[in-house]
């Protein structure tokens, strides 16, 4: 992910900290005059006699006072800037359908592995839900949308273990892997069609069908992941796996 995204999130934090300090100081201050006031009994009785100054001091403690709720308040305010963040950032790069990683974090994803150095030993795979066209044309979208939710309730459990899944748009569906060899991607996909088969048993009529494709850069050896996946995609069209 780019550095600059958690910027705003580490601005919040430091400006957090900036006001903690403020608090304490506040409350230290209010802490120090209450002692003085407390155990010096002639400025008490200098307090307590002389009007005027009666009058300085009960308008500084109600200033400690407003400061210090005004900052307890600052603090409200911070924490419901930091949670409408955090959501606006879920928003941003998780699919609203399936609750995957969307095309935007798969960018992101694209984006961190564009070198020589991160490309070692890494493994892509690209799936296809293969009826999805079928399903909706026999029974409607809704039917459709469900599946592909299901889908990926199946493929975000089996995959996560193994590295990055994300929905890439549509029926497409892809997975990064580091410290990635054949046997890996060949687990990974067995796992994933047991999980398919167990729900294909109680969904007769609805079943999840899939095609893939996969490639390695120990094979290819590219420089971007951007490539290993045209690769990949490649071989999804000319000679699928299913």
């Amino acid at each position: 992910m780019n550095k600059n995204d958690n910027l705003p999130k580490d601005s919040l934090s430091a400006y957090r900290a900036i006001k903690a300090m403020e608090l304490t100081l506040v409350f230290i201050v209010e802490i120090v005059y209450l002692c003085i006031l407390l155990f010096s009994k002639t400025l008490r009785t200098a307090v307590f006699t002389n009007k005027l100054l009666f009058t300085l001091c009960l308008l500084m403690w109600i200033a400690l006072i407003i400061s210090f709720v005004c900052m307890l308040v600052d603090f409200n305010l911070l924490k419901n800037a930091a949670s409408e963040s955090s959501e606006l950032s879920h928003t941003a790069y998780v699919d609203a359908l399936t609750g995957l990683p969307n095309r935007l974090s798969v960018d992101l994803m694209i984006s961190m592995h564009n070198t020589e150095a991160t490309m070692q030993k890494v493994g892509c795979a690209v799936l296809r839900l293969s009826n999805l066209i079928a399903i909706n044309e026999k029974f409607n979208r809704a039917v459709g949308d469900s599946l592909i939710q299901d889908f990926c309730i199946l493929l975000k459990d089996v995959g996560t273990p193994y590295g990055f899944v994300g929905r890439n748009g549509g029926n497409e569906f892809l997975g990064v892997f580091e410290n990635c060899d054949d046997e890996l991607v060949v687990q990974f996909i067995a796992d994933l069609y047991v999980a398919i088969n167990l729900y294909n048993m109680s969904h007769v009529e609805t079943p999840i069908e899939i095609e893939y494709a996969y490639a390695l850069n120990d094979v290819e050896q590219v420089k971007r992941l951007a490539d290993l996946l045209t690769v990949a995609y490649r071989s999804l069209e000319e000679a699928p796996l299913t």
